[in-house]
């Protein structure tokens, strides 16, 4: 798989299309790859086509809600993590979607307590109210939905995560695997190979997809 993308990067060069970064590559591919396994697991389950349970892939929100799927990228030897916010309605319209930098060296805990803010507050900016929360960190799902105070490194962005949540009518925060929040995490390589702010809004799942691969 890593063969094949330098392969496909030098296509881009040679064409002049757009080219990733070496240090973005890697975890394109590796994204791909993920992709790739869980749908053969499906494939060979005999479960494609079929009803998938909810905690194995993306679902769709309620009507008249919407749904906040958040991650973040953390890489040793860079001076900032990359942030990553996708809203999406019952139709899996994206509603607004985000990749950012956010300069600063962080645990990855706390970058992902930092970038469930920066989601937040896209709800907010967007007047969009009525959310559910998916994270792929347990532990930070937990500390949301926990209404004790926090004493943790990252209290004060706890803190405004909280409130936040109230402001947007956040339903629940739940933990979901990493294949249930593919989008949110495949959105890495637009804040690691540019480092510009990237906002998407109003646009359909497959046309955001153009801009990962």
């Amino acid at each position: 798989m890593v063969m094949w993308g330098i392969w496909y990067n030098r296509n881009c060069r040679v064409h002049d299309k757009k080219v990733r970064q070496n240090t973005d590559l890697l975890d394109w591919v590796l994204a791909i790859l993920e992709e790739f396994q869980t749908t053969h697991q499906k494939l060979k389950g005999g479960s494609f086509g079929k009803k998938v349970d909810s905690q194995e892939c993306w679902s769709p929100p309620p009507h008249g809600s919407v749904k906040l799927n958040t991650d973040v990228s953390v890489r040793q030897g860079l001076d900032f993590i990359g942030l990553r916010a996708i809203i999406r309605n019952v139709d899996e319209k994206v509603m607004v979607a985000s990749s950012k930098p956010f300069r600063g060296s962080f645990l990855v805990e706390t970058g992902e307590f930092l970038a469930l803010r920066d989601g937040l507050l896209l709800a907010k900016q967007h007047g969009l109210k009525g959310c559910w929360v998916e994270v792929d960190a347990a532990n930070v799902a937990a500390t949301v939905n926990d209404h004790s105070p926090s004493f943790s490194v990252a209290g004060f962005v706890i803190d405004d995560v909280k409130a936040l949540c109230a402001e947007v009518q956040v339903y629940k925060c739940q933990a979901i695997p990493r294949s249930g929040n593919t989008l949110a995490h495949n959105l890495a390589p637009a804040t690691i190979s540019s480092k510009k702010n990237r906002l998407w809004q109003d646009i359909c799942y497959m046309d955001l997809l153009s801009f990962l691969y």
